[in-house]
């Protein structure tokens, strides 16, 4: 599955694929950014490494959907209960928003790619794997 950029195009079909992986407990990473942040122009290198060791597996793919949401687009949060319960406690650009079993923690600010593993971590204790581990081993 491709990363998931939610903007004009298509914005009907994509939130109702954002809904439907958050009510079915599909484990959703969104990248929130705004194009004028430096933080998120040096944070974005990572995400795209990030984007691309999740593409690569076959089985990371199945269970993750990877969002992208640029600053211009967060007013589409009014008009979908999802996207406005990921954004309920954001705050400041970049954010990774981590969401899996209702359960939404945020990585905020300029920060390394396994910060967002640590985010991934606390944020599903009760998963063995992490993903990026996995990623590794099935490389």
């Amino acid at each position: 599955m491709t990363t998931l950029i939610i903007n004009n195009n298509s914005k009907k079909n994509k939130l109702i694929r954002l809904e439907k992986a958050y009510n079915n407990n599909k484990i959703i990473i969104m990248y929130v950014y705004a194009d004028w942040c430096i933080y998120c122009q040096i944070f974005k290198q990572s995400w795209v490494s990030f984007k691309k060791e999740i593409n690569k597996n076959p089985k990371l793919k199945e269970k993750i959907l990877l969002v992208e949401l640029n600053s211009n687009y967060l007013k589409f949060r009014k008009e979908n209960e999802v996207l406005d319960k990921l954004l309920k406690n954001f705050k400041l650009y970049p954010t990774i928003i981590y969401s899996h079993n209702s359960k939404i923690s945020y990585l905020v600010g300029d920060n390394k790619l396994k910060d967002t593993d640590n985010l991934i971590k606390k944020s599903t204790k009760s998963e063995k794997k992490i993903i990026r581990r996995n990623s590794k081993k099935a490389s």
